[in-house]
C-alpha cells in the first residue's frame, strides 16, 4: 500500500510539473499555430487553400497575427490567376507576424499598378520555391514572378520536421510543440551541414529555363547576402543593403527581433518597386 502511495505521489508531482511547464510556455512563448497553414507535398510543403485563422500567442510577440489564404493558397484575397505579379519567398515574403495587408507584396500592390499574389511561405527554401513554380507551370504565362531569396533559403529546410511540430498532442500542448522546434536543425547547424546546402546556381538556372518554357518573366531579388556565379539570362536585383539596415532598426522589426513589422515590410516593398521601375525603364 505504501508503494502505491509513493507511485501516486510521484505521478501527481510529474503532472504538476508538466502543468507548470505548459503554463509557462503559454505565458513566455509565442504560439506556433501558423504552422497549420502548411500542407505536405512531394517536394516539402505548400499552403492550405482557403485557410483563415486568428491566433493569440505571447502578448506582444508579433508572431500570431490573423492571416488567410485564397483558393490557390496564396496569402490574402488575391489569387495567382488574378495577379499580374507573383511574389514567392520565405517568411519575409509570407509576412510572418503581420496581417495580410501589411506584407510587402500587399504594400507593393498598394503603391504601384501591379496586382500582386503572395505565394511566400515560412521556411520556403530555394528548392521548394522552384518546385512550387514548376507546379504552377503555364498558369504563370505573361506574368512577372518576383522570387525573393534570403541567405537561409540556400540551405535545405527540414520540411518533415516542421510539418510534425504540431501533430498529435502538440496541437494543444505548446510546451511539446516548442520542444520539437528546439530539436530541429536551424541556423548554424544547417550552415555546417554539407547535405543541407543547395546548389544555388543550378536552381537559379532551372528557374530561368522554367520562365522561358512557360513564358513568364522571372526576377530574382537578393534579400540578404548570398553568393552565386553569374547565371546566363538571370534578372537579378539586390536589396540586401536595405534589408541589412532594417535588421538593425528596432522600429522596423516585429517583437521577436527577426521578422519585419508593417513599417519594415513597407521599406522592402519600396526597395523592390524602385528596382522593378528601373528595370521597366531599361526595357
Amino acid at each position: 500500500m505504501k508503494a502505491v502511495k509513493v507511485v501516486v505521489k510521484s505521478a501527481a508531482a510529474l503532472v504538476a510539473v508538466a502543468v507548470i511547464i505548459e503554463l509557462a510556455a503559454r505565458v513566455f512563448l509565442p504560439g506556433l499555430a501558423w504552422l497549420d497553414v502548411l500542407e505536405p507535398t512531394a517536394w516539402g510543403y505548400t499552403a492550405r487553400p482557403s485557410f483563415s485563422a486568428s491566433y493569440t500567442g505571447m502578448p506582444g510577440a508579433g508572431m500570431d497575427a490573423p492571416f488567410s489564404t485564397a483558393a490557390d493558397g496564396s496569402r490574402g484575397a488575391m489569387t495567382m490567376r488574378q495577379a499580374s505579379l507573383v511574389a514567392i519567398g520565405n517568411s519575409y515574403t509570407f509576412g510572418l507576424g503581420v496581417t495580410d495587408d501589411a506584407t510587402w507584396p500587399a504594400q507593393l500592390a498598394d503603391e504601384t499598378t501591379w496586382t500582386v499574389a503572395n505565394m511566400g511561405l515560412p521556411g520556403l527554401d530555394m528548392a521548394m520555391a522552384l518546385a512550387r513554380l514548376q507546379a504552377m507551370g503555364l498558369r504563370m504565362r505573361g506574368k512577372t514572378v518576383v522570387w525573393v531569396v534570403a541567405s537561409d533559403d540556400t540551405r535545405r529546410t527540414p520540411a518533415e520536421g516542421w510539418l510534425a511540430v504540431r501533430k498529435g498532442a502538440a496541437r494543444w500542448l505548446r510546451s511539446l510543440a516548442w520542444m520539437r522546434v528546439q530539436a530541429l536543425p536551424k541556423g548554424a547547424e544547417l550552415s555546417g551541414d554539407p547535405a543541407a546546402r543547395l546548389s544555388v546556381e543550378d536552381l537559379l538556372a532551372a528557374g530561368v529555363q522554367l520562365a522561358e518554357h512557360n513564358l513568364f518573366r522571372l526576377v530574382v531579388v537578393r534579400l540578404s547576402r548570398w553568393r552565386s556565379k553569374p547565371v546566363p539570362g538571370l534578372l537579378l536585383v539586390d536589396v540586401s543593403d536595405v534589408f541589412t539596415r532594417l535588421q538593425s532598426d528596432p522600429s522596423t522589426l516585429a517583437e521577436d527581433g527577426i521578422q519585419l513589422n508593417r513599417a519594415g515590410n513597407r521599406r522592402v516593398a519600396a526597395a523592390i518597386a524602385s528596382k522593378l521601375a528601373t528595370m521597366q525603364g531599361k526595357r
